[in-house]
């Protein structure tokens, strides 16, 4: 018998199960732009990056579809921090505009592929994708204090999420 933070798999909802560097899992439904991100629980390795390799492929995803359209960002400078050679910006890797921008970059990316690309690059369905990383970006967004900030780097992965919005039911 299963209790309620259990599934049938035995795993905790909202966990990922780890395939080739982006992670499969439930991603709770919060609405993190009205809710305070420390009022609620949540497993804390929904916020890991994902592997180097995965960062980097993302990332290039990220420049070649979607910085070619909407060039709000150094892609260059973006590859270089994504794949750990340095900073962004001077800014920290604990920097919550930072986490912020990275999960968007995922996130954008992800909503360019098409489902069997995301599975060939990533070993992943591209709706899981795409759930783990809008949930990653928004909870991200709300640690980075989203309504109150004036930092560029926030109001840039913000403007980014939003782009990729409206393209994830038409892709």
């Amino acid at each position: 018998m299963l209790d309620d933070s259990e599934e049938e798999d035995g795993s905790t909802p909202g966990t990922g199960v780890s395939s080739g560097g982006i992670d499969h899992y439930t991603a709770p439904h919060v609405d993190l732009f009205i809710m305070d991100p420390d009022s609620f629980v949540y497993n804390p390795a929904l916020l890991d990056m994902p592997d180097t390799e995965s960062a980097a492929a993302l990332c290039d995803v990220f420049i070649y579809r979607f910085l070619t359209m909407q060039p709000v960002l150094h892609g260059p400078s973006l590859k270089y921090f994504l794949t750990g050679q340095g900073n962004y910006l001077d800014l920290s890797l604990d920097d919550p505009a930072i986490r912020a921008l990275s999960f968007a970059v995922f996130y954008a990316a992800i909503v360019t592929l098409q489902p069997d690309e995301c599975v060939k690059l990533f070993n992943v369905d591209r709706q899981s994708a795409l759930t783990r990383y809008q949930f990653a970006t928004e909870l991200s967004l709300a640690q980075a204090d989203l309504h109150r900030t004036t930092e560029l780097t926030t109001l840039q992965a913000f403007m980014i999420y939003l782009v990729g919005l409206p393209n994830i039911s038409s892709s």
